[in-house]
C-alpha cells in the first residue's frame, strides 16, 4: 500500500485547530484516505492524505473552522509535474537509457578459465569462426553451440561451460590430464642410494636386493642389483625394479648474537665546515671528529655561482653523538628465533614427499653467538634407478 501511495502521489499537511478528533472523524465518515497521522501539540497534528483525496478536505475544514497547509508533495506524479516543462532534460535521460540499454544488449569481453595465453588464443579463433567475438549480441549467443564446439575441435578439452554475466562471456574449459610416463622396463638398470640413510624396508619387484633391512648404505651403494645372470663366460641384465624406504638425517644450524647494540642520541652536536672552491676543497675549522660514535648530517650552502672565475660553497658536516650500549638479548626469545631460523633452512633440503619421524634442536654458545642445531629424521624412498653400462 505504500509503495502504491508513493506512485499515486500524496501530500504531507499539517492541521490546526481546536477540533482536530472532529476533523479525523469526518475524514473517515467521507472516506478520506489518511494515515501517518501525528499530534504536536493540542491544536496541531501532521498527516498525509492521497492526492485525489485532499479537494475533498474543503467541507471539512469549513465545517470544524481547521486550517490546512501542504507541506510537502510526495510521488512519481509530483516529480513528473516537476520536470514536465524541462523537455531538453527529460529527452537526454530517455536517449541515456536507450543508449544504455543498447550498450548492455552486446558483449564486451570473452574470458576462458583455466587457459593458459596460447590455448586463449587458439580458443578465440575457433570462436570468430563461429561468429562469437567481442561485440557481437547477447541474443545471438548460442551457449550450448560453443560448449559443443571447444570440445569436438580440442582433443584435450573434456568439458566445457559458458555462461553470460552482464556483458562478459566466461567459458570454463576442462582439459584431461596428460597421462603417466612410462618407464622404460626394457633398458638394463640398477637401483642405487641417492643418499647416505639407514634401511627401513626394501620391497624387490624385479631381480633380486642387494642391501637389507637395518644396514646403513652411502650414496651410490648399490640396493637392488640389475644382473639376471652372471658367468665368467656371458652375463644378462633386467631393469630392476623395487622401493626403498630408508631414514634419513639432516642437519642445519644458524645464529644470532648473544649481545645487541643499541644505540641513541645524546643530544651532543657539533659541526665542521668546509670551503669548495672549483675542485678544492679547504677546512674551516680543525679536522678533528669529537666523538667516538656519531652520526654524521651533511648540508651544502653556496656563496657564488659559477661566474667569471669558479663556484664558492660551504659544506657543513654535523656530528651527533651517539651513546652505545650492549644489551644482552632475551635469551628465550633469542632461541626461539634461532631455532625458527635452523627449521627453515634444514626443511629446504626435505623432499615433499619426506615423512619426518623425528627432529631435535640443540643450542650452544660460540665466539659470542647463540648457536642452534636442527636435527631432523626422515622416512623416505631412497632409491635412484641408473642405467647398466
Amino acid at each position: 500500500m505504500r509503495i502504491w501511495n508513493s506512485l499515486r502521489g500524496y501530500v504531507m499537511i499539517k492541521i490546526e485547530g481546536l477540533y482536530l478528533e472532529r476533523f479525523l472523524n469526518l475524514c473517515m465518515m467521507e472516506g478520506i484516505g489518511i494515515w501517518g497521522v501525528s499530534r504536536r501539540s493540542r491544536t496541531v497534528m501532521f498527516a498525509r492524505v492521497g492526492v485525489n483525496d485532499f479537494s475533498r478536505l474543503r467541507p471539512i475544514v469549513r465545517r470544524t473552522g481547521c486550517r490546512v497547509a501542504i507541506m510537502r508533495r510526495v510521488g512519481t506524479l509530483f516529480w513528473f509535474t516537476r520536470f514536465r516543462f524541462r523537455k531538453f532534460l527529460i529527452g537526454g535521460a530517455v536517449a541515456a537509457l536507450a543508449v544504455l540499454y543498447l550498450l548492455t544488449s552486446y558483449v564486451w569481453g570473452i574470458e576462458f578459465v583455466n587457459a593458459g595465453p596460447n590455448e586463449t588464443m587458439a580458443y578465440m579463433r575457433q570462436l570468430e569462426d563461429m561468429g562469437v567475438r567481442v561485440g557481437v549480441f547477447r541474443s545471438s549467443l548460442d551457449l550450448k553451440a560453443i560448449e559443443h564446439a571447444l570440445i569436438a575441435g580440442n582433443e584435450d578439452v573434456v568439458w566445457a561451460n559458458a555462461r553470460l554475466t552482464g556483458v562478459k562471456l566466461s567459458i570454463e574449459v576442462a582439459k584431461k590430464e596428460d597421462a603417466p610416463e612410462l618407464s622404460d622396463t626394457g633398458t638394463p638398470a640398477r637401483i642405487i642410494a641417492a643418499k647416505d640413510a639407514v634401511v627401513e624396508s626394501i620391497i624387490v619387484l624385479q631381480e633380486k636386493r642387494v642391501a637389507e633391512k637395518g644396514q646403513t648404505v652411502v650414496r651410490g651403494e648399490e640396493l637392488i642389483s640389475g644382473v639376471l645372470d652372471y658367468t665368467e663366460d656371458s652375463s644378462s641384465y633386467v631393469h630392476a625394479q623395487g622401493e626403498v624406504m630408508g631414514r634419513v638425517w639432516y642437519t642445519k644450524k644458524a645464529s644470532l648474537p648473544v649481545d645487541t647494540l643499541n644505540t641513541s642520541e645524546t643530544g651532543n652536536a657539533y659541526t665542521l665546515r668546509y670551503l669548495s672552491l672549483g675542485g678544492w676543497e679547504v677546512p674551516l675549522d680543525p679536522e678533528h671528529a669529537p666523538y667516538e660514535n656519531a652520526r654524521e648530517e651533511t648540508a651544502t650552502y653556496g656563496l657564488l655561482d659559477e661566474g667569471l672565475f669558479m663556484r664558492a660553497q660551504v659544506r657543513a658536516v654535523t656530528y651527533h653523538e651517539l651513546k652505545v650500549e650492549t644489551v644482552e638479548a632475551d635469551m628465550d626469545a633469542l632461541k626461539l628465533s634461532a631455532q625458527a631460523k635452523a627449521w627453515n633452512a634444514v626443511k629446504e633440503d626435505i623432499p615433499p614427499s619426506a615423512v619426518i619421524k623425528a627432529r631435535d634442536f640443540v643450542f650452544s654458545i660460540q665466539s659470542g653467538r647463540l648457536v642452534c642445531e636442527a636435527r631432523v629424521e626422515t622416512l623416505e624412498n631412497i632409491g635412484k634407478t641408473v642405467k647398466i653400462g
